[in-house]
């Protein structure tokens, strides 16, 4: 970043994925809310969706509906989309602007964690990204005294999730909520992931050959040998069982390389995945006792 460091992160969602209008995000915030349920004893941390509120809002408030009002400090763990770096950043300023005012960032906690090994101050990366800030007017609507941890998780190395998740255990006080952003589920063409299957033929058929690359090129090296031809003993019931065997063992296969290419990849686009990398949700749940 060129220039001195600003004391406040400025909003650059605001306008396109939720209202830029104080009194109209507010309004879209406190219906969100309403419509979220009421709170549910316990609650210490949840997973949300990042996309703009026309989309994943409701779902979003949900989670934090559950959470309830007595939220004193938020803890929020978001994916880093747009940089590529190991670990955890930090923002270093004191608060995060939203249109329904700042939201004041934990001095002494973001101290604790910036030393840490694995998480180190990186106001750049929090320029661009969007599954931070838009949770934010959701928590000002909750709990409009509440505090921010701001942490994007960026890639992480086997063990890194343990550290972590160790460093934040030790902010889990009462009043303290952990929040997880996640893209939850990608779906549509140009994600490959059709949850409703399209009835016409040529995209059936499109979607099939693809599903057939995918699966040559998972199990390149992996050659099935034809069986031989013993007449119709062969093609018997067990024969036909043995098939459908291999071929459910074909189709577990390529999900679970599908899943650790989407693991290790960092992405959903162009790659045909339907749930995005999890290093937020995997800090999480190390996070417990």
């Amino acid at each position: 970043m060129a220039g001195p460091l600003p004391s406040v992160k400025e909003p650059h969602l605001a306008g396109r994925w939720y209202p830029v209008a104080p009194a109209e995000l507010a309004q879209s915030v406190r219906e969100l809310l309403a419509a979220g349920g009421s709170p549910r004893p316990g609650v210490v941390a949840v997973v949300v969706p990042h996309a703009a509120y026309q989309y994943s809002g409701p779902t979003a408030a949900h989670g934090f509906a559950a959470a309830g009002a007595g939220v004193r400090r938020a803890i929020v763990l978001a994916p880093s989309h747009f940089a590529h770096f190991r670990g955890a950043a930090l923002l270093p300023m004191s608060g995060y602007r939203t249109p329904l005012g700042v939201v004041p960032i934990d001095a002494e906690a973001t101290a604790a964690l910036a030393r840490v090994p694995l998480v180190r101050p990186n106001p750049a990366v929090f320029m661009r990204e969007h599954a931070l800030e838009i949770q934010l007017p959701l928590l000002q609507g909750l709990a409009p005294e509440c505090a921010l941890v701001p942490l994007l998780v960026g890639s992480l190395e086997p063990g890194d999730a343990v550290a972590l998740a160790a460093a934040l255990r030790s902010l889990l006080e009462p009043g303290t909520l952990l929040v997880a952003s996640s893209d939850l589920t990608h779906y549509g063409r140009r994600f490959d992931y059709l949850p409703v299957p399209p009835t016409d033929a040529a995209t059936v058929a499109a979607a099939r050959r693809r599903r057939l690359r995918r699966l040559r090129r998972a199990h390149r090296g992996h050659h099935l040998r034809p069986e031989p031809d013993r007449g119709r003993a062969a093609r018997s019931a067990g024969g036909r069982a043995r098939g459908a065997a291999r071929v459910h063992h074909l189709a577990r296969r390529d999900r679970r390389l599908r899943t650790h290419r989407q693991l290790r990849g960092g992405g959903v686009h162009g790659r045909g995945m339907t749930v995005p990398p999890r290093p937020p949700r995997g800090v999480m749940r190390r996070c417990g006792p």
